[in-house]
């Protein structure tokens, strides 16, 4: 493995954006559990069950579970950046990118709350 797609990452593949269409057929992709739960609430919200269940069918393939160190890591990442920006990271951000930190994998996100964060794969 080499990418973690955050949940901007993952709507783009939905939308076919260009800049991401490496990642849609990269074997070398992950993402969290909590990603692809938002995904699928956009899904749902957006355009409907059937689409959210192909999302979710789609992307549970790759889908790694966060654990406790996740989760304690993510805390911390988030205080920290909400101190030093004056805005916090969502919960499902900031558990995402720990978990792409502890496993050496880059964050891929065209979100601008990690725009030159050490660790990101910044793409729009």
């Amino acid at each position: 493995m080499k990418y973690f797609l955050d949940t901007y990452a993952l709507v783009e593949i939905t939308k076919r954006n260009p800049a991401f269409e490496k990642f849609a057929s990269s074997r070398e992709c992950a993402t969290g559990d909590l990603n692809v739960m938002e995904l699928y609430y956009l899904a749902l919200r957006d355009f409907g069950e059937k689409a959210a269940e192909a999302d979710y069918a789609n992307f549970s393939k790759i889908m790694l579970r966060h654990d406790a160190e996740d989760m304690k890591s993510a805390m911390k990442t988030r205080l920290q950046t909400s101190r030093e920006r004056r805005a916090g990271l969502s919960y499902a951000d900031a558990v995402g990118y720990a978990m792409a930190q502890r496993r050496s994998l880059a964050f891929v996100t065209g979100d601008n709350a990690f725009k030159e964060t050490p660790g990101v794969e910044f793409v729009k």
